[in-house]
């Protein structure tokens, strides 16, 4: 089942480990996917940079602004994409003058890749600090993607954006079987049942472009089908982003989308299911995460998602479950056995009199929940919950660490290292996930040691399910 990042509190410091920024004072870099950078630009080079002056001169006073052109030269050493000439020849291209203002940064002698586009009012080439990058991440975002070396069926499959493609499958080796092909940054995904098929949740370009959702075939990995989604400016539901995904049958053609919108404190938010080409509503209201359960959903409903709330997926009835501990919650992970959800309970950090960052399980086994809550030592913290079995719920705790694994009363049975991934998947008592570097790690509960298994030819690689 797909699972959603790191919730409320977590996604700004979990972004920032996700997409470092570059800045130099007042300019700051979302740095994405080279291979996409190469992509979209008309020219890409390396390049030893020579001097730099303003294209036009000062006014008489001499003054000038960070942000005023300026033509940086540079002796071409390779040429990866355009017409630029010869190894030896002069380039230049256009930017501002201070990196403060995103123009280059660069030191006499010294080599650097760029991503160049034509500039519109004029033809000459430009490129700012965000298009830079070291000679050798241009040589890899230039290659192709690295042939598939795996064996027999998928096993686990990774969305992201790598260049060219959209989704890797892999063996039972973590071996690249296929890459499923597209240019959209898919940022959740699920297998469908059989195991055959899988569906995407993906951001095509150019923005304001809305969401797409795309049904793979994974023993081709050719993409089935793809429907834009109403989410997204001029849109039906314009103030709502898809954050989960659930594939219903497995031909891929039945999907549940949920949608919400994190800036109020009560989001508005809407199940939508997709048949084929067209959605419907199933239920709308508040809600900031739900947790996927056959044919119902737990929705984190009301002021913040403290109110855990029942949907049924056929009718859209709902019915009150329980109140959720803290300001606001991660999402929740529903037991194997599907008695309970465990979660982590944030505090209002603007408090001074702030309660420590608790784990907590609720049991919906019976007529009336139980929630359990535990106290971390420590406040400030962040993760995501887990079963490591149906009587093991677990805290993968990303930052500080170390990450826990309790029994039903919540009495810490055993510790195992950080786990600083995006998502995490179990096989089995093996916890699986793609890091903030863009590899893959794996974990063997309740007392083995992170292992990284393997880089991915993108520093963005995003979710991962496995095959059932």
């Amino acid at each position: 089942m797909t699972k959603s990042r790191v919730f409320r509190v977590a996604c700004f410091v979990a972004a920032l480990m996700l997409f470092p920024l570059q800045s130099a004072k007042a300019c700051s870099c979302v740095l994405g996917d080279p291979r996409d950078a190469f992509a979209q630009a008309d020219a890409a080079f390396v390049g030893t940079f020579v001097e730099k002056h303003l294209a036009e001169p000062p006014d008489p006073s001499g003054e000038f602004t960070s942000a005023d052109d300026t033509i940086y030269t540079f002796l071409l050493e390779t040429e990866y994409k355009g017409e630029l000439g010869e190894p030896g020849d002069t380039v230049e291209v256009h930017s501002a003058f201070s990196g403060a203002s995103c123009g280059l940064e660069v030191i006499e002698g010294e080599s650097y890749g760029f991503f160049l586009h034509v500039r519109q009012a004029d033809g000459v080439w430009e490129s700012n600090l965000c298009r830079q990058t070291s000679p050798e991440v241009m040589a890899e975002a230039a290659s192709p993607l690295p042939e598939p070396d795996g064996e027999g069926p998928v096993k686990m499959v990774v969305g992201g954006s790598f260049g060219a493609a959209q989704l890797i499958g892999l063996d039972s080796e973590s071996r690249t079987l296929g890459y499923g092909m597209g240019d959209t940054d898919v940022y959740r995904l699920d297998v469908c049942p059989g195991g055959e098929r899988a569906v995407e949740l993906g951001r095509p370009a150019p923005y304001p472009e809305p969401p797409h959702l795309f049904v793979r075939d994974l023993s081709t990995f050719e993409t089935v089908s793809e429907v834009a989604l109403p989410f997204g400016r001029d849109q039906e539901w314009r103030r709502l982003d898809p954050v989960e995904l659930e594939c219903r049958n497995s031909t891929g053609q039945r999907a549940i989308v949920f949608a919400t919108n994190y800036n109020e404190p009560e989001a508005k938010s809407v199940l939508l299911e997709v048949e084929g080409s067209t959605g419907a509503a199933i239920h709308e209201g508040t809600g900031r995460s739900v947790t996927f359960a056959g044919r119902s959903v737990y929705l984190q409903a009301g002021n913040w998602g403290r109110d855990l709330v029942k949907v049924n997926l056929e009718t859209g009835a709902e019915r009150s479950v329980a109140r959720l501990p803290g300001l606001y919650s991660s999402r929740l992970a529903l037991s194997p056995d599907g008695d309970r959800l465990a979660g982590l309970a944030y505090p209002d950090y603007r408090d001074e009199e702030q309660k420590p960052v608790r784990f907590y399980t609720v049991d919906v086994s019976g007529g009336r929940a139980t929630v359990r809550i535990k106290a971390f030592s420590t406040g400030e913290l962040f993760g995501e919950p887990g079963w490591m079995s149906s009587r093991r719920p677990v805290a993968f705790i990303a930052y500080p660490g170390p990450s826990q694994i309790f029994d039903l009363r919540l009495k810490t049975v055993g510790r195992f290292d950080r786990w600083e991934t995006l998502e995490t998947e179990m096989i089995g008592r093996t916890a699986w996930g793609t890091g903030y570097d863009g590899a893959l790690y794996k974990l063997r509960l309740p007392d083995g040691a992170v292992q990284k298994v393997r880089d991915f030819p993108s520093p963005i690689a995003g979710p991962l399910d496995v095959v059932p």
